[in-house]
């Protein structure tokens, strides 16, 4: 009797099914959902619980492709600032770690915001997220309130925090998955050459086989604006939202709101189809995916390699539209303040011009319209004075200041002594403490100094040593888009070279940003415009072609693509820098923040009217004005003659 068998498997069945098993495809990373499922926000959130994308509905596409299924290897959002932006990177990053592990990077503008952001966002998210905290922990021996890296307990995958300006932080590994936080930030050289492109290099290697790179930044200043640039190299996306009367299709824009409010308690939009008033209370119909809502692409050819998005805060329920108008309202006149709320509130590059008017044009208005040289006009209380020390001279601008970010050039001043000497340092002190006239023959004396340290740094704060004056700020120029216009130095070096922290009342200047907006104010003709720069008679030719010197270009060195301020061959710009420098001492005083009624009192106090039958100076007499209190009435007049005369 043979032996019967009963195999208890089919060896083909079982290594066919192990086969399938390994080639069935994962499931698909479902950004979207993960988010839903396990972010929550916590108290301190203005939208406390679990995150829905039922409030942020235009948030589920950008996840979408954001996943590492999506064949997009690149991915820009252009955004306004504080609307959920950090969130969306922060799921995204998250989901991956948790359904597709891998290695990631992501990289900010410099390691402080790394480390906080490591500290205050994704270490609460992994301890709030079961799944991700069973499975994450800090990488190596680092605790978790400092690592910059955390890694997967299985080794599958980790997330390593880097600095842009940080050429160290953007060297050796290579990351299939990439977050660039903040580029328009990021400094244009990192010592070893452009930080952008040095991270894009981490992750080139993966581009074709499922790599991506998620860039997003609220924009700076265009030209040279990185988030625009890559924005405009995508798809160019805009959020299409349903009118709540015909359900029309159109996007939010800053325009439409700024034609159609007249009522600054109610900011609205018009639509585009019927006319009605689109108002906040509609605005969840509004970007409802039910009622139609949906992204809308300007250039969708580029969808296989680059989508990028446009997203700003009337979308959002974060910032409300009164609130948005209200900045508006707050902003408008002063280019420097509107720089910032086209940033931060409407996801806009400010598009700043790259050249003065003809100096000519300034120099004729000027003689047309201003006052005798020396004399300040009536509503402009404030006085400030700007220093440029030179080799062999002090040159010095005196601006007065008036309500609604207006100025008044009322003098420049060429002290032909160098800070070096005594005799400079004496007559710049004589300066400080010289007297001008308003048009009733008022004396006004400088309400602020601001001198520049940067080439004479010893002499200068000698100088300011011994004067023991609250009226003086130290000041050096920085360059930069991204500099704010009067920001505290830190730190310094001693006359040993050691660095040291700063004692003095030392600060550095956002240049650039001044250029700027000084160059727009310029182009203003109204005197009753906001933000209008008016100027004395008699300043010179040389005073105005110093003020237009520069112009912004696009510099290409080392293979790297900047746009800075240039000054051109045989031009002098210190007519420029010392007006910046009067712009540092108004913003050290907070007139860009004084209030109406406070303007009001400071003029009511120094506009003290001449009593009648007493000549009123600004009736523009054939004679000449009373001149100001000379700063040393036995020198010659040319330590206070024009420029053209110094410098001729």
């Amino acid at each position: 009797m043979g032996i019967q068998w009963h195999p208890l498997a089919n060896p083909r069945r079982v290594a066919l099914e192990v086969l399938a098993s390994a080639m069935t495809p994962p499931p698909p990373v479902d950004l979207p959902a993960w988010a839903e499922r396990n972010i929550e926000f916590g108290s301190e959130s203005p939208f406390p619980g679990p995150f829905s994308l039922d409030r942020f509905p235009f948030f589920t596409r950008i996840l979408e492709v954001l996943s590492p299924d999506h064949p997009a290897p690149f991915v820009v959002m252009r955004k306004s600032a504080q609307i959920g932006g950090t969130v969306l990177a922060q799921a995204a990053v998250a989901a991956v770690l948790d359904l597709a592990p891998c290695h990631m990077l992501y990289i900010h503008p410099n390691a402080g915001n790394a480390k906080k952001w490591m500290r205050r966002k994704f270490r609460p998210m992994v301890k709030g997220t079961p799944r991700l905290n069973a499975a994450m922990r800090p990488e190596g021996s680092r605790v978790g309130h400092s690592a910059t890296a955390w890694e997967r307990i299985d080794e599958a995958g980790s997330l390593q925090c880097a600095a842009a300006e940080s050429p160290n932080d953007l060297s050796m590994a290579s990351y299939p998955y990439q977050v660039q936080d903040d580029i328009s930030k990021w400094p244009q050289d990192n010592g070893a050459g452009d930080p952008l492109s040095q991270a894009d290099s981490r992750t080139s290697s993966f581009i074709k086989f499922g790599g991506k790179i998620f860039r997003t930044s609220t924009p700076l200043v265009s030209p040279g604006c990185r988030i625009t640039d890559a924005w405009k190299e995508g798809t160019r996306e805009t959020y299409h939202v349903a009118c709540p009367h015909c359900d029309g299709l159109q996007p939010l824009e800053w325009e439409n709101m700024l034609a159609s409010t007249t009522d600054d308690a109610n900011p609205h939009f018009t639509c585009l189809h019927c006319g009605c008033a689109l108002e906040e209370r509609h605005l969840p119909l509004m970007i409802d995916p039910k009622r139609g809502a949906k992204w809308v692409a300007e250039n969708p050819a580029a969808g296989s390699y680059c989508i990028s998005f446009d997203l700003w805060a009337a979308y959002t329920a974060i910032k409300g539209w009164r609130d948005l108008w209200k900045a508006w309202l707050r902003a408008k006149g002063d280019p420097r303040a509107e720089q910032v709320f086209f940033n931060d509130w409407l996801g806009l590059p400010f598009v700043v011009f790259g050249s003065a008017p003809e100096w000519e044009a300034l120099r004729d208005r000027a003689e047309d319209t201003g006052l005798q040289r020396g004399i300040v006009p009536p509503r402009y209380p404030t006085l400030t004075q700007g220093v440029d020390c030179q080799e062999d001279r002090i040159e010095v601008q005196v601006t007065a200041w008036g309500p609604q970010f207006r100025r008044y050039v009322v003098d420049y001043v060429v002290i032909d002594s160098p800070i070096t000497d005594e005799e400079g340092q004496r007559r710049l002190t004589e300066q400080l403490n010289r007297s001008y006239h308003d048009v009733w023959g008022n004396e006004r004396t400088t309400d602020m100094m601001a001198v520049d340290a940067n080439a004479y740094t010893n002499d200068v704060h000698a100088w300011h040593r011994k004067l023991k004056s609250g009226r003086v700020i130290l000041v050096r120029g920085r360059g930069g888009d991204n500099v704010q216009p009067l920001e505290r130095v830190k730190w310094e070096r001693n006359a040993a070279g050691k660095v040291v922290k700063s004692s003095r009342r030392w600060y550095n200047v956002g240049v650039a940003g001044l250029k700027a907006s000084l160059y727009a104010a310029l182009r203003k003709s109204d005197p009753l415009d906001l933000g209008y720069v008016g100027f004395a008679r008699g300043l010179g030719d040389a005073y105005f072609e110093g003020l237009t010197s520069e112009v912004r270009k696009e510099v290409r060195r080392n293979g790297m693509v900047a746009w800075q301020w240039i000054l051109p061959a045989g031009k002098r710009n210190e007519p420029l820098d010392t007006a910046n420098y009067c712009y540092a001492a108004a913003f050290k005083m907070g007139v860009f923040v004084r209030s109406d009624p406070a303007w009001e009192h400071q003029i009511a106090e120094r506009d003290i009217e001449a009593p009648d039958g007493q000549a009123d100076l600004f009736a523009r007499p054939d004679g000449p004005a009373p001149p100001a209190t000379p700063a040393d009435p036995g020198r010659p007049p040319r330590a206070r003659g024009s420029m053209s005369d110094r410098l001729a």
